[in-house]
């Protein structure tokens, strides 16, 4: 006996697809957005943005804001993201890690792993004080954008650099190859000499930091710990705590190097394409 699959109306699929790009946007954007807005985005008709959000609201997966017309990633959404990076290893393990920087500095911190070309939030401790987060789990920047990301790049063959410098320009992030390459170069020797690199507040990263970098039992760089506590720059006791926390999540790899596989280890870097927060040059 076989069992055919009943063909979806050419409408049906449309209607999925309009949907599918509305949602990127709603996944891409850090504040709600507008029909006009979502519309303007994606070169699409206003009405047809208004339906892709209707039905995108009517299943959960986007919620419009009270008294508005405007309109964001709905809980359903928020599931599948938190479903999907739970799937990271170092998710369990770099909580803990995370705290005890919060405990000792009373600052934000953060852990970024790499996804295809991308730095991503993995996980994020506040201080109790903290009125608004930085930034939300899942956000997404190409990896030449922030210093976790640099510290994710300047790692990798130049082989690996170039290919990617190639994506950005295939998907039209213009990038100062020459700049971010000396950039790059510097994160990679302050690694090598430090242990550590600071951003630059001055460059507008908002999530300007401490990053330490998280190494696999080969050596390779595969996530980075981003410590707000600036303060520690310029002491070095501060700095030498700090260090000594960010090794816990080094040594726990050690033992474990499973908790570094990720859930698209199979997927070739250029086949992931993701929305971005930030699509910095």
């Amino acid at each position: 006996m076989s069992i055919s699959a009943k063909p979806v109306p050419s409408s049906q699929g449309q209607t999925t697809r309009h949907a599918l790009k509305v949602l990127g946007v709603l996944c891409q954007v850090s504040e709600p957005v507008s029909i006009a807005e979502t519309a303007r985005r994606l070169g699409m008709n206003t009405s047809v943005a208004h339906r892709a959000l209707a039905t995108l609201e009517a299943t959960g997966f986007a919620e419009r804001i009270s008294y508005s017309s405007k309109y964001r990633a709905g809980q359903k959404t928020a599931i599948l993201v938190s479903a999907f990076l739970e799937g990271y290893g170092l998710r369990e393990p770099g909580i803990p890690v995370l705290r005890q920087l919060v405990l000792d500095t009373d600052e934000e911190a953060e852990l970024f792993v790499r996804l295809g070309w991308y730095c991503v939030r993995l996980v994020s401790v506040e201080p109790p004080r903290r009125d608004v987060p930085v930034g939300y789990i899942g956000m997404t920047t190409p990896l030449h954008a922030t210093m976790p990301g640099k510290a994710l790049l300047a790692t990798m063959p130049e082989a690996q650099i170039v290919r990617y410098f190639d994506f950005m320009d295939s998907h039209r992030i213009e990038v100062d190859r020459a700049g971010q390459g000396a950039a790059l170069r510097d994160v990679a020797e302050a690694l090598a000499a430090k242990g550590y690199v600071a951003g630059s507040e001055d460059e507008g990263d908002r999530r300007a930091g401490i990053v330490f970098p998280v190494r696999d039992e080969h050596g390779a760089v595969i996530a980075a710990i981003n410590s707000h506590c600036r303060s520690g720059l310029g002491d070095l006791a501060v700095l030498d705590r700090l260090k000594t926390i960010c090794e816990g999540l080094n040594n726990y790899l050690a033992d474990d190097p499973g908790a570094a596989k990720t859930p698209l280890d199979h997927v070739p870097n250029d086949s992931i394409i993701l929305p971005m927060d930030r699509p910095l040059t």
